[in-house]
This record gives structure tokens, C-alpha cells and sequence, in this order.
């Protein structure tokens, strides 16, 4: 049988650990809401489960995941964050791969909520494939969100144990899984064209923001125009060319300001500005604080 464990993460350090199931938390606010279930590892299994839960960030937080044979779901349910130098909101999810390093990173002002789950198993990747789900497009959007609170509601305040929790995270699992198939399907039969316009966008200003970047440019890459580029970038992201070029530029100065010692100028050139002062703008619009003081409030909760 396998064993169950609760497990509460604080912001501030430490953890607190359960053997049984306890209450759903109350309303009051707190950071973590989520309790951590643990599996034990079944390799012989198709699919296969390892643990799950529910977070509410605290502002800035980030988190550098290096995953190994394992794969992490997250459902945004409220706030903002980013990912792979990408914003994401509510409504939006995506997914870690086995034997990459990753960091994600909550919004200054609005941090994010998410749900999570890792698994594995050997039919782990084609089973994505089958739903759009690759490390090229590991970003999604989902219009279940209802489904998604309820399902990880039930996983984790539920009562079962043992063969019986098993069978109930596989049902759960594939109810999920299911939402995103048709999902998958309804987008194929129509958008398809448009949403491989933007996704070339997207790729083209991953790999070249650094420089002089003009959305007209893009476009014409593409054989579209400009205008046309504009509206379906927004329709099927939310945002502009020109804005997810900004934000992917922040999203990148942030990661040298945690992970380098770099200067803000140095910092500033290597994402595509020539005035450091231009990035600082651009920065405490974006992150809620400057970049200096981005760097000092990230040194401090480590």
C-alpha cells in the first residue's frame, strides 16, 4: 500500500509534515495552501505518479527546476508569472521536461496560483504529443479552468488510499487529459494556419531579441503584413508582437540579475538595449522595482 504524506512549504523556511488527511485549509490568506502528496515510484506503469498540489507564490519568487525522467503540469489559476522568458496568466499552463533546467518566476505585483503535477512513465511523452503538447509548444492555453480547481480539489481532500488512491489519480488524470484533447482538436480544425504564424513569431524573437528586432520585419518573414501579424498575435496571445518582444527581453535581464553577476549595462546590451537606462524604465514597469533592487529582494530569500 502506498504510503500517503501531506507535506506545507512556508515562504519563510521550513516545512510541516502530516500522515493523514487533514482539512481543507480556510480562506484566510496565506502563501501555501497546497499539500504535497508523495507516491511511491511504480516504474512498471504506463503513466505513473509522483506527487501534486496547489501554491500561491509570494511576489518574486523563483524556482530553477532540473527535472530528470519526470514531467511537471502547471495550471495557472490566478496571478502572473513567467516562463522560458514568457508571461503567463490565468488560464495558461505549461509543462517541464524530463533532463532540462528551467526557472519560473512569480509576478512582483500579481504572483501567481498555480496547480501542479509531476509524473512519468513510459507512454509519458507520446501521450502529450497526442494533445499538442511538446518541448517546442510546452506553453498552452486551457479554457477549463473550472475542471482543473475541481479536479485537484478532489486529489487533494480526498479520502481515498492505497489501490484506491491510485485508480482515483488515474481517473483524475485522464479527465484532465481528456479536456486537452479536445481541446487539441477543436484548434486543429480551425486557427491551425494562424496560430503557426504566431508561434514562428514567437520563435523568431526567442532567438534574436537581443537585436535590433522590428515587428515589419517579421512580418514580412512571414509573407503577411504587419497589421495582420498584430491581430492574430494578440487573438491567440494576448498581447502584442512588440509587447511579448518587452517582455521577453525583462524576462531574460531577470535571469542574468539572478543567476550573474553582470552589470545593468552589460545586462541592458545583452538584451537588446543600448541604454541602460531604457532597460531600468522598461524593468520597474514590468517587475514592480528596478533591477538593482530586483537583484537585492532575490539575494535576500535565498
Amino acid at each position: 500500500m502506498s504510503k500517503i504524506q501531506y507535506k506545507r512549504d512556508l515562504p519563510g523556511g521550513g516545512s510541516e509534515f502530516f500522515e493523514n488527511v487533514i482539512k481543507k485549509p480556510s480562506e484566510e490568506q496565506r502563501y501555501f495552501d497546497d499539500m504535497l502528496m508523495n507516491r511511491e515510484e511504480r516504474s512498471s506503469l504506463p503513466i505513473r505518479f509522483y506527487n501534486f498540489g496547489k501554491e500561491q507564490s509570494y511576489p518574486l519568487r523563483t524556482i530553477r527546476h532540473t527535472t530528470q525522467d519526470k514531467f511537471i503540469f502547471h495550471y495557472v489559476t490566478d496571478g502572473v508569472g513567467s516562463f522560458k522568458g514568457e508571461r503567463i496568466g490565468r488560464g495558461q499552463g505549461f509543462v517541464m521536461f524530463p533532463d532540462t533546467v528551467d526557472t519560473m518566476s512569480a509576478d512582483h505585483d500579481e504572483p501567481w496560483h498555480f496547480c501542479w503535477m509531476i509524473f512519468g512513465g513510459r507512454d509519458a511523452y507520446g501521450l502529450l504529443r497526442s494533445v499538442g503538447i511538446t518541448e517546442e509548444s510546452c506553453i498552452f492555453e486551457f479554457d477549463f479552468l473550472d475542471k482543473v480547481t475541481e479536479i485537484f480539489e478532489d486529489l487533494l481532500y480526498s479520502e481515498h488510499s492505497g489501490l484506491d488512491m491510485d485508480m482515483y489519480m488515474y481517473s483524475k488524470f485522464y479527465e484532465l487529459m481528456s479536456y486537452h484533447k479536445k481541446r487539441y482538436s477543436d484548434r486543429m480544425l480551425g486557427g491551425g494556419v494562424k496560430q503557426g504564424y504566431v508561434r514562428q513569431a514567437m520563435n523568431y524573437i526567442n532567438e534574436n531579441y537581443a537585436s535590433n528586432i522590428k515587428i515589419e520585419e517579421i512580418a514580412a518573414r512571414l509573407h503577411i503584413s504587419r497589421k495582420y501579424l498584430c491581430r492574430i498575435f494578440i487573438e491567440y496571445r494576448g498581447i502584442s508582437p512588440k509587447e511579448y518582444l518587452i517582455l521577453r527581453r525583462v524576462e531574460e535581464a531577470a535571469r542574468l540579475l539572478l543567476e550573474t553577476d553582470l552589470g545593468i549595462r552589460e545586462i541592458a546590451y545583452r538584451v537588446g538595449y543600448g541604454d541602460y537606462t531604457q532597460l531600468s524604465s522598461i524593468f520597474k514597469a514590468k517587475k514592480g522595482c528596478s533591477p538593482q533592487r530586483f537583484r537585492a529582494l532575490s539575494a535576500q530569500k535565498k
